[in-house]
C-alpha cells in the first residue's frame, strides 16, 4: 500500500512539474521578446533542478527557444553544454542504443532548434566538433533520425566559417531506405532538397566575369 502511495505521489509530482513548465512556455509565448529579461535565470533553474527529468528539461528548453522571438531564449549561452552532453550519450550508450533513447532524441531536437536560431553567433569550434560527430554517425547503414535531423539543421543554417558537408550529405540522403517512419522520410526528403540547392549553379550576376562565376560555383561544393 505504501509503495502504491509513493508511486501515486511521484506521478502527481511529475504531472505538476510538467504542467508548470507547460504554463511557463505559454507565458513566454504570450509575453514575447520581453521574456528574455528572465531567460538567463529561468534557463539555469530548469537545467539545474534535480526534480526535472532530462527528457522534460530538453523538451521545455526547445519549446521556449521556438516560441520566443529573435533569440530571446538566450540558450546559445549553454550551447557547448548541450553539445558535450550529446557526446556523453554516445559514450554511455553507443550508436546502437542511442537510437532508442528518448532523452538523446529530445537533446538532438534542442540542439537542432538552437542551430536554426543562433547559427551565425555560435562558436565555430563547437559547431565543427558537432558536425564531425554527426557526419560519422549518419554514415552507419541505418542512420539515427536524430543525427539526420542535426545534419539537416547544419546544412540549412550553415555558418560561413564552416565547410558544408555536401558530399557526405548527398551520400546519405540519396540512398534507398526501407524505414516506414514518417518523420524519417520527411527528413530524408528535406535533406535531398537541401543538397540540390547547394549543388545548383548560381546565376551569373550582372557585371560578374565568367572566372568569378566558376569560383562561386566551385566554392559551394566541399
Amino acid at each position: 500500500m505504501s509503495a502504491l502511495s509513493a508511486s501515486l505521489s511521484g506521478e502527481f509530482e511529475l504531472n505538476l512539474i510538467q504542467n508548470s513548465l507547460n504554463s511557463v512556455v505559454e507565458l513566454a509565448k504570450s509575453v514575447g521578446f520581453s521574456f528574455g529579461l528572465i531567460s538567463p535565470s529561468l534557463n539555469l533553474l530548469i537545467l539545474n533542478n534535480p526534480n526535472i527529468s532530462k527528457i522534460l528539461c530538453w523538451k521545455t528548453l526547445r519549446k521556449l527557444n521556438e516560441v520566443l522571438p529573435d533569440g530571446a531564449s538566450l540558450l546559445n549561452e549553454h550551447f557547448e553544454v548541450f553539445v558535450n552532453k550529446f557526446f556523453e550519450y554516445f559514450e554511455e550508450n553507443g550508436e546502437e542504443k542511442i537510437s532508442n533513447s528518448e532523452e538523446a532524441w529530445e537533446l538532438a531536437e534542442l540542439i537542432a532548434s538552437l542551430i536554426r536560431t543562433f547559427a551565425p553567433i555560435l562558436q565555430i569550434s563547437i559547431l565543427l566538433k558537432l558536425q564531425h560527430k554527426v557526419c560519422l554517425t549518419v554514415l552507419s547503414p541505418s542512420p539515427w533520425i536524430g543525427a539526420i535531423k542535426l545534419l539537416n539543421a547544419l546544412l540549412e543554417n550553415n555558418h560561413e566559417g564552416i565547410p558544408v558537408p555536401i558530399q557526405i550529405a548527398s551520400n546519405i540522403f540519396f540512398r534507398e531506405y526501407t524505414s516506414e517512419n514518417t518523420e524519417f522520410k520527411e527528413q530524408i526528403i528535406k535533406g535531398r532538397a537541401l543538397c540540390q540547392i547547394y549543388k545548383r549553379p548560381k546565376l551569373l550576376l550582372l557585371g560578374q566575369s565568367k572566372e568569378e562565376e566558376v569560383m562561386v560555383n566551385e566554392s559551394v561544393v566541399v
